[in-house]
């Protein structure tokens, strides 16, 4: 569950970073919301994965994982929100290379 609720918390963050950056370019913006598209995907599975950790030391292994890499999302959401300032090219590149790994 608690694989799940960090979830949903980076999905917020996600989506209040869309509606606070009308300036952002569009490429950057686009990746956001396939971010978040995909972070509820994820979301689908996670009660029988939570519930597979168990007895389950792969699913345990994915599903810490998983949870660090939302750390990490969120960390670079509250970066990149605190600027509060239009998404330069250099940030569009990392967010864009992070996504897609």
């Amino acid at each position: 569950m608690l694989t799940s609720a960090i979830l949903k918390m980076v999905c917020q963050q996600i989506g209040s970073v869309i509606g606070r950056q009308i300036t952002m370019l569009p490429k950057l913006k686009n990746d956001l919301e396939y971010m978040m598209i995909d972070l509820q995907s994820v979301d689908a599975v996670l009660v029988d994965a939570e519930s597979m950790s168990i007895t389950d030391i792969p699913v345990r292994l994915w599903l810490k994982a998983l949870k660090d890499a939302m750390y990490d999302i969120s960390a670079l959401m509250d970066e990149f929100d605190s600027d509060n300032q239009p998404a330069t090219p250099e940030v569009c590149a990392s967010i864009s290379v992070n996504l897609h790994y």
